[in-house]
């Protein structure tokens, strides 16, 4: 119980951080998933129409040149989530007290402590999948593609992001993990879901898998996230509140009662995650998802992923495959590098780079490769990569220091990253 006690608080203290940057966006989403994951419908209803208020008040100020601070109305918004937030607290701690009292007194035999430790054991089986020397290789010579053995666990409350050229493997992957591909060799487990491989009604049921080319609908977009929530057996008010919910999260009301054909290709996208999240999957996998995104909409749907795989109520695991290498090393906790069907890297995204020999830079300026070689004695190499170099420095050259380097000498730099804990540095170019 203290425990969640400090969980609620902290996730409390993370609103109010984001209320006082006036990022009120993103703090009515994060009261929402407060909400869904502490409180009741009753609550989630209210940071709605919270929410849809704000909305307003944001098209009133954009309309008519208002500041934020000139708002009356987003003041008096702010008091009433904050006023929320407090309510939201209190309400659960009291239930957790009462829970707990009632738990104390009918836990009287050693039997029944003996039930709820197996209980316990058995909801904190968290890894959804699992695969030991997977491989996969085509009986067709012609595709003359073959992926070499990978292990690897998918948890729930994670992210993992692949990465890698084209045709290094991504989407077979893919295949493989949500079961629409057998691998040639290797042991395959869902362990979250089901003892038995061959229940795959029932793994298939936990599985949202979005394909990089996405289906079209038919109908109301509002009808269709209706029956996707009860084809998964929610149904009732349970299924209204559950569409509500995810129309809200994702900011998708604008478009609830429209038509596939209308929206725009984000939008087709963010409505497909709707479709997906709206009955609470524990495993979601998606295939090149940023690709329709300008930058900005990139950011938030991987900021929605990051927060909403770490819901109390509904937690998921999430991997996901994407070329937009930086955006998704913000948000992974796992990274898989993979190249000619071989993973080069597949562990942590906080480990990688723990153990290198040298750092990494990449950089965009205006001389050739000698040249800029010439210019340096503290340079181990430099890679060509499109119309960047990857320039290798020694340990002791940080980031800093080759900044400094770079200045005095002159160098008219048009682009420049550390890479040296990212797996950029492992896209090399033949030339």
């Amino acid at each position: 119980m203290a425990n969640m006690i400090s969980i609620i608080e902290e996730r409390k203290d993370e609103i109010i951080g984001h209320i006082t940057s006036n990022e009120l966006k993103i703090a009515t989403k994060r009261t929402l998933d407060f909400a869904k994951d502490f409180s009741d419908r009753k609550r989630v209803n209210e940071v709605i129409l919270h929410q849809h208020s704000y909305n307003e008040i944001h098209e009133e100020i954009r309309k008519f040149g208002k500041t934020l601070e000139d708002s009356k109305a987003l003041k008096k918004l702010i008091e009433k989530l904050l006023d929320l937030l407090d309510v939201i607290v209190d309400e659960f701690e009291e239930k957790q007290t009462k829970e707990k009292n009632i738990e104390d007194n009918t836990r009287q035999t050693i039997e029944e402590a003996k039930k709820a430790f197996l209980l316990k054991r058995i909801n904190k089986k968290n890894i959804v999948f699992k695969c030991q020397g997977v491989t996969k290789k085509y009986k067709n010579k012609s595709i003359g593609f073959e992926f070499l053995p990978i292990d690897l666990e998918l948890k729930i409350g994670e992210i993992t992001a692949i990465v890698g050229e084209n045709g290094s493997g991504k989407t077979t992957l893919l295949n493989m993990i949500a079961g629409e591909l057998l691998p040639t060799s290797g042991e395959i487990e869902y362990p979250a879901f089901s003892d038995d491989l061959n229940d795959y009604y029932r793994i298939k049921q936990q599985i949202s898998y979005i394909k990089q080319e996405l289906p079209k609908w038919s109908g109301l977009l509002v009808d269709n996230l209706h029956f996707s929530a009860s084809i998964k057996g929610i149904t009732g008010q349970q299924n209204i509140d559950e569409v509500e919910f995810i129309i809200y999260r994702l900011g998708l009301e604008k478009y609830r009662d429209e038509k596939w054909k209308v929206l725009s290709g984000g939008y087709k996208m963010r409505f497909t995650l709707a479709k997906s999240l709206v009955w609470n999957p524990k495993l979601l996998i998606l295939d090149e998802p940023l690709a329709n995104l300008d930058i900005k909409k990139q950011q938030e749907f991987l900021e929605d992923l990051r927060d909403l795989k770490s819901s109390e109520k509904n937690p998921m695991a999430v991997i996901l495959t994407s070329q937009h290498l930086y955006e998704v090393e913000g948000i992974a906790d796992n990274i898989i590098f993979l190249s000619n069907g071989e993973a080069l890297y597949n562990g942590t995204l906080k480990e990688f780079g723990e153990d290198r020999t040298e750092n990494s830079f990449e950089i965009r300026c205006d001389l050739s490769k000698q040249k800029l070689f010439d210019r340096f004695d503290n340079i181990n190499s430099i890679d060509i990569s499109g119309r960047d170099y990857i320039v290798n420095t020694p340990l002791d050259v940080n980031k800093e220091r080759f900044l400094n380097l770079l200045l005095k000498q002159n160098i008219n730099i048009d682009y420049f990253r550390d890479i040296s804990c990212s797996t950029r540095k492992l896209f090399k170019d033949e030339r």
